[in-house]
C-alpha cells in the first residue's frame, strides 16, 4: 500500500499505541521537564528556570535537541544549539515587544558575564513577571504586571524603577494596542 509519502512521527516520553509503535514509522523518546534545564512562562507570563534534577532514560533527548537533529539532517542551518540556554537566549529576540517578553534578561546577563538561564535562576521559584524591563541606570530588570493588570502604572517610583521616569526609551518600551 502506498502512503502517498506521508511519514508519521511521534515524540513522546511514554510510548503509547495507537500512535507510538503501531503507527509511528519515527519515534523521538523525548526527556520531560526534570530531566534538562529549561526556561518557561506560565500563562501569567511569569518567566522561571526550571532546573534539571534527573538523568533521562535510555535514549530520551531533550525537544530541542531532537529538533535541532532533525532540521540539520534535513539540510537547515542554524541548529547548532549546545544546551537549552543557547536556545532560550535565541528565542529571547524573538519574544522582544511580546506580552512574554524577557529579552532584556540575556541584555542584562551578558552585561554581567552571566547566560540567561544564569541571570534567571538569581530570581528563583518566584522567576520574574514579563515582559521584563531593564533599568539601564541602576542596572536592575523589573518584571511587570501581572496579565490581568491592563495598565501601566503611572505611579513615580514604580516608573522611576522601570527606568522610565523620562518616557520609554530603547528597547525596554513596548506598545500596548
Amino acid at each position: 500500500m502506498d502512503s502517498g509519502g506521508m511519514v508519521v512521527v511521534n515524540q513522546d516520553i511514554y510510548l503509547r499505541d495507537p500512535i507510538g509503535a503501531k503507527f509511528a514509522d519515527i519515534v523521538f523518546p523525548a526527556a520531560t521537564w526534570g530531566e534538562e534545564n529549561f526556561m518557561r512562562a506560565n500563562g501569567e507570563r511569569r518567566l522561571r528556570l526550571y532546573q534539571k534534577f534527573n538523568d533521562a532514560p535510555g535514549q530520551a533527548k531533550p525537544d530541542w535537541w531532537i529538533i535541532a537533529q532533525l532540521a540539520k539532517r534535513m539540510g537547515y542551518d542554524g541548529f547548532d544549539w549546545r544546551n537549552a540556554n543557547e536556545v532560550a537566549e535565541e528565542a529571547s529576540r524573538f519574544s522582544r515587544g511580546s506580552r512574554k517578553d524577557f529579552h532584556m534578561i540575556k541584555v542584562a546577563a551578558h552585561k554581567e558575564g552571566k547566560t540567561l538561564h544564569e541571570k534567571l535562576r538569581e530570581f528563583g521559584t518566584d522567576g520574574i513577571q514579563g515582559p521584563v524591563m531593564y533599568n539601564y541606570d541602576t542596572g536592575e530588570l523589573v518584571g511587570t504586571k501581572r496579565l490581568h493588570d491592563t495598565e501601566l502604572t503611572n505611579k513615580p517610583e514604580e516608573l522611576a524603577a522601570m527606568g522610565l521616569k523620562d518616557g520609554p526609551r530603547g528597547p525596554t518600551c513596548w506598545v500596548r494596542s
